[in-house]
């Protein structure tokens, strides 16, 4: 047998070669549908698929779901939108990550899913699908949205009485923090009625300074630190609010304003 390889029978090889290591190339489109989408995602949870993918859970994947929130906001407040429509998309893979895991669990589907919140978005909206009396304008339309979820939170805790959390336990403990401190300030203003004074919270944020000055003077109470750092971070928290101003943006501000400064003075020096 002679052991020259026709020109022939060597395409054939490279081809073969290169189709081994080329992998589901029919994935690979110029234009994808919403379908190709869905099953990309559940190629990648496959046994076959990607191991970083494979090894996620509803619990790893909290903190990439808030950053990814957070690079939205970003591209919004850049007014970029060529990446807001590619944060966005970062978000939405999220959101089919978790479906999918949820479907491999025998919990719930991407159609449930959607399903929910067709029907909360119907149900909330008496004045655009239904016999409710047309919204006046955006607040009319939100008290709308408020008064009919107050009623299904109301009722959920009726059904299940002995689970029922405080409604300000309610509030995640997950969000920002600074987020979290004035929704619960917010809600319990208006649902029982607490303090809403900014004479009396700025005089308990001079109380929690001088107590500091105190701590510092005497060189005492350390372990103490952190509870009067928190107290006096929430009434800052609370002022804000009386003040008629969002917390987390005015403190994003202020970042941002110190960046700049910062960076002047480095550039003088």
């Amino acid at each position: 047998m002679s052991n020259n390889i026709s020109t022939d029978d060597l395409v054939d090889k490279l081809i073969l070669q290169q189709n081994s290591k080329a992998r589901n190339m029919e994935y690979v489109k110029e234009n994808y549908l919403w379908e190709d989408l869905l099953a990309i995602v559940k190629k990648l949870r496959d046994t076959d698929g990607c191991p970083w993918d494979r090894e996620q859970t509803h619990e790893t994947m909290r903190s990439c779901l808030i950053e990814e929130c957070y690079e939205v906001i970003e591209a919004v407040e850049n007014k970029d939108v060529l990446n807001l429509r590619e944060e966005l998309g970062d978000v939405m893979l999220q959101v089919l990550l978790h479906a999918q895991i949820a479907r491999e669990e025998q919990e719930f589907t991407l159609d449930d899913v959607i399903n929910e919140l067709a029907k909360k978005l119907v149900r909330r909206h008496p004045h655009v699908f239904g016999e409710g009396e047309p919204a006046k304008d955006a607040n009319d339309g939100l008290r709308n949205w408020e008064s009919i979820k107050q009623k299904e939170k109301v009722e959920a805790s009726l059904q299940n009485s002995g689970d029922a959390l405080h409604e300000l336990k309610k509030i995640p403990k997950s969000f920002p923090a600074i987020i979290r401190a004035q929704k619960v300030q917010k809600k319990a203003i208006k649902e029982y009625k607490a303090d809403n004074d900014s004479t009396s919270t700025v005089k308990n944020i001079k109380r929690l300074i001088s107590q500091y000055e105190i701590q510092q003077e005497n060189n005492s109470d350390k372990n103490n630190s952190q509870n009067l750092v928190g107290n006096l971070i929430f009434e800052v928290v609370k002022l804000s609010s009386e003040m008629g101003e969002n917390a987390e943006k005015s403190l994003t501000k202020a970042t941002e304003e110190y960046i700049n400064k910062v960076i002047r003075c480095s550039t003088y020096k």
